[in-house]
């Protein structure tokens, strides 16, 4: 359903993520998503309450997680009405195939850090710079009251 490039992409946007929003679970409810598929529909195979056992947490916060990656654009939530059962139906996620190369984020919240950071995917050719910054003897005459 998605390929690897698109699943990179999400595990990067994933570790993106502020602490506030769970990446670790977040990242382990994806995983746990791709590993449960059904192949021609695109169905998560598991209920809420599956979810929440094999991540170690509430039910509740599975409806977070998932609302996570479905703001992402990751996954899709449709309810299921049971004969009866009262309320809104069973929460039933689907993948989304068609997420970009890169995943979209809806808010603010859910942006990866300013372009150039050497976590994202689209920082400049994937250089990393570690340790201070040298400044050449050209940028150092142009400034020469600025720090060495």
């Amino acid at each position: 359903m998605l390929s690897r490039m698109q699943t990179a992409t999400i595990w990067d946007a994933i570790r993106e993520l502020p602490s506030d929003d769970r990446p670790n679970q977040v990242r382990h409810a994806f995983d746990l998503v791709l590993l449960n598929l059904r192949q021609d529909t695109g169905e998560v195979l598991l209920t809420r309450d599956q979810l929440a056992e094999r991540i170690g947490c509430a039910p509740k916060h599975v409806s977070t997680i998932m609302g996570t990656l479905e703001k992402m654009g990751v996954i899709r939530r449709e309810r299921r009405k049971i004969e009866g059962m009262q309320g809104r139906g069973v929460a039933v996620y689907f993948i989304n195939p068609h997420v970009h190369g890169t995943a979209r984020w809806t808010s603010a919240r859910h942006r990866p850090r300013k372009p150039g950071h050497p976590c994202n995917s689209n920082s400049s050719k994937g250089v990393r710079h570690d340790g201070p910054v040298r400044r050449t003897s050209s940028q150092k005459s142009r400034n020469p009251q600025g720090p060495p």
